[in-house]
């Protein structure tokens, strides 16, 4: 059994065959409430015309873009209340960046850092 803080990885993209990693990411932050802790900025890190942003409507019905990126979370203050162990969990999830990958993994090893993340486990 793993000890320590753990984040799972899962990239949207040709490495997601019918979207097995991304969906599995998905199905767990759906259980856990998961919140957003930090994004990358999508401007530096992905060609619109390959990830395109998509039309979603939010509670009220409203129209909003959503712009393809990628998101840290992890489970909802209510969740990690109920489960303690939760606090050690973190996500990593969006769509596979097209473009300057060395920035791209800096940010997110910034990311693995400040929260002193002990393992990293891709999914894909």
């Amino acid at each position: 059994m793993l000890s320590g803080r753990i984040l799972l990885v899962a990239f949207e993209g040709w490495n997601d065959a019918t979207e097995a990693a991304s969906g599995a990411l998905k199905a767990i932050a759906e259980q856990i409430s998961a919140v957003t802790l930090e994004a990358v900025d999508p401007e530096d890190y992905y060609d619109f015309q390959f990830s395109r942003p998509m039309i979603e409507f939010d509670a009220d019905g409203s129209r909003i873009l959503s712009w393809p990126g990628t998101e840290l979370l992890q489970a909802s203050p209510e969740k990690i209340a109920e489960n303690p162990e939760l606090d050690r969990l973190y996500l990593l999830l969006g769509a596979e960046p097209s473009r300057r990958w060395l920035s791209f993994a800096a940010e997110v090893m910034e990311m693995i850092q400040d929260r002193e993340v002990d393992y990293v486990i891709m999914l894909g």
